[in-house]
């Protein structure tokens, strides 16, 4: 018998709910068909499973699996002594984190770099423990080296995620799993120089080949491909989510692969997401429900839904800008809520089931009917009695939670059906959506920059500067006081217009279109060569646009011929759809949660 492990009978089954749901769902074979798909018909999978099903693939799997660590921790008066530190005090700590990063943008940025580090490792983690649950129901106790070599293959791949999340840019692809245009927070990178961060993926390359050859040979002669199946599709699984995808840094040919090249990061990474989270509510279910039948489980899971979508969406809604916040959803409150309740759920998912809990240990290891009445009094010590008044304020809370829950289903609803109409052009189907969306706490000042600019654009400036200072007054961004700049413009007021073009720039420095427009303004009022220097930078940043070359060509030829300073040739023109200081149509916002 081999040293690397030591077979021993098996205590129960095999399997926790059987051969087909623990290898779809625990090992993930259930990612592997979305991940073949993308392979062999990328384009067409993402025609019929576009990105923007995100926010309902979120809401509908990733709440639930939040829920279901918040049951654990409030579902019983036992639960919530026994967590009381982390369920409390620490709660508490990260709702205070997630006002003061409303307020202080880097402190959300902060929160948000935690989380997009954080959450790599939280996934390592997961596919680590159930492998080695899987090893250990098949009677496979792990010996210290093949333990520490199988550990070692989950932590090295997500070794390399974590430097290239932290790598300097250069010209090698960043691989961060998201994008976060339009909203007030960054990813802060550690900044890992290149000469560094390249030969130290090599080397945690190499590492992981090394840690994981000899885990896989050892788990095979101890016990044959039979015992260690399920490990080794998890082993290949954390592969394909995690080491294969930052390794287009060093290897770039992996990216010719659809699910591997950056520009299809984010939606590969929304099918990885699906992965976990239906990995989390397999593993939780069958803790939480494993004497329960069929209805029984889907009852947790509907409690388990309609819990974390609570914690989910309120903080969206409470601090929404006509509320308690001053942040719209779309550029950051939605991202850094997603960011705090994820952290949030981290925490406690670690102090549930990676501190010692011989409850849990027990409850996995073998189904309840084996055990004794000592093990069955502790699963069963957390029940409580209700009363009447007890019983009615949870029925109220339950569906206060039903409230919320269609709400944000409705929101997202409607911000995509927004995004559908602004690309057909459907004016009538965005503004609903809008309204709908105001309604919701999801206001944004996307749709009343759109509205300003037609209004503009029809002569109607009395709705024009409504629609923008209700945008200014939910968030001031640089499309908004280029907005402002074209109506002072059209009001003959070009020094309030050249105002508004220079907090164009300050919010957006490659806002062409505000350096184009102050450029005109400049050679209007005869200042050539400030005027030059403001449309080179517009032509740097838009080359190969008609009106900014032509009035380049003109302004270089009237100073290089030394005429006298008087109105430029081309007249200062409303924003239109041909002109580079024009507005385009609203675009797909952000995502609106995140796994």
């Amino acid at each position: 018998m081999s040293k690397a492990a030591i077979r021993t009978p098996g205590a129960g089954s095999r399997w926790l709910f059987g051969p087909v749901p623990d290898l779809a769902l625990g090992c993930g074979l259930l990612y592997g068909v979305f991940f073949v798909s993308q392979v062999v018909a990328g384009p067409g999978m993402r025609t019929w499973l576009p990105l923007s099903l995100l926010p309902f693939l979120t809401l509908l799997l990733g709440s639930p699996h939040y829920g279901a660590t918040l049951l654990r921790v409030y579902g019983t008066r036992a639960d919530r002594r026994r967590y009381f530190f982390f369920g409390v005090w620490v709660s508490l700590l990260v709702a205070a984190a997630f006002v003061a990063g409303l307020h202080v943008a880097w402190i959300g940025s902060l929160i948000l770099t935690l989380y997009l580090t954080w959450s790599p490792w939280h996934y390592s983690a997961q596919n680590y423990g159930v492998a080695v649950l899987l090893l250990r129901r098949r009677g496979t106790l792990l010996d210290a080296s093949t333990r520490r070599l199988l550990r070692s293959s989950f932590v090295l791949s997500y070794g390399l995620v974590f430097l290239s999340l932290h790598g300097a840019t250069g010209a090698s692809p960043q691989t961060a799993v998201e994008r976060y245009e339009g909203s007030i927070y960054d990813l802060l990178s550690l900044g890992i120089p290149l000469s560094i961060r390249d030969p130290a993926m090599l080397l945690t390359l190499a590492a992981y080949l090394l840690c994981t050859i000899g885990a896989v040979a050892r788990l095979t002669r101890a016990g044959g491909f039979q015992a260690a199946g399920p490990t080794l599709v998890l082993i290949g699984v954390q592969a394909v989510w995690f080491l294969l995808p930052a390794s287009v840094l060093v290897w770039p040919g992996i990216g010719r692969v659809e699910p591997f090249a950056p520009e299809y990061r984010a939606y590969a990474f929304m099918w990885i997401a699906v992965g976990h989270f239906l990995q989390y509510l397999w593993i939780t279910t069958y803790y939480a429900a494993a004497a329960e039948d069929r209805p029984g489980r889907a009852l947790y899971l509907g409690k388990a839904l309609l819990v974390g979508i609570s914690i989910w969406a309120l903080p969206a809604l409470v601090f929404a800008p006509d509320l308690l916040g001053s942040l719209p959803y779309d550029l950051g409150l939605g991202l850094l809520a997603a960011s705090v309740v994820n952290l949030h759920h981290f925490i406690l998912d670690g102090v549930i089931w990676r501190l010692r809990d011989d409850r849990i240990a027990l409850m996995l290891l073998g189904p309840l009917s084996e055990r004794g009445p000592a093990d069955r009094a502790a699963v069963a010590s957390g029940a409580e009695p209700r009363g009447p008044i007890r019983r009615g304020a949870t029925a109220l809370g339950w569906a206060g939670a039903a409230v919320v829950l269609v709400a944000a289903l409705v929101a997202s609803w409607e911000s995509l059906a927004g995004n559908r109409a602004a690309e057909r052009g459907d004016a009538e189907r965005y503004a609903l959506a809008a309204t709908r969306r105001a309604w919701l706490g999801r206001d944004s000042p996307e749709p009343h920059l759109h509205f300003g600019v037609e209004a503009m654009q029809a002569g109607d400036l009395e709705r024009a500067h409504r629609e923008l200072d209700r945008g200014m007054a939910l968030h001031p961004t640089a499309d908004l006081w280029r907005l402002a700049g074209e109506l002072a413009l059209k009001e003959n007021d070009p020094e309030r217009a050249f105002s508004a073009f220079e907090e164009a720039i300050a919010l957006d420095p490659g806002s062409g279109a505000a350096y184009y427009q102050s450029g005109r303004i400049l050679a209007e009022q005869g200042r050539l060569d400030e005027a030059l220097e403001r449309l080179e930078r517009a032509n740097a940043l838009w080359p190969d646009t008609e009106p900014i070359r032509t009035l380049l060509l003109e302004l270089r030829g009237r100073r290089g011929a030394g005429a006298t300073p008087g109105p430029a040739a081309h007249a200062v023109a409303p924003a239109g759809p041909a002109d580079p200081a024009g507005f385009e149509r609203p675009g797909t916002n952000p995502p609106e949660t995140r796994p």
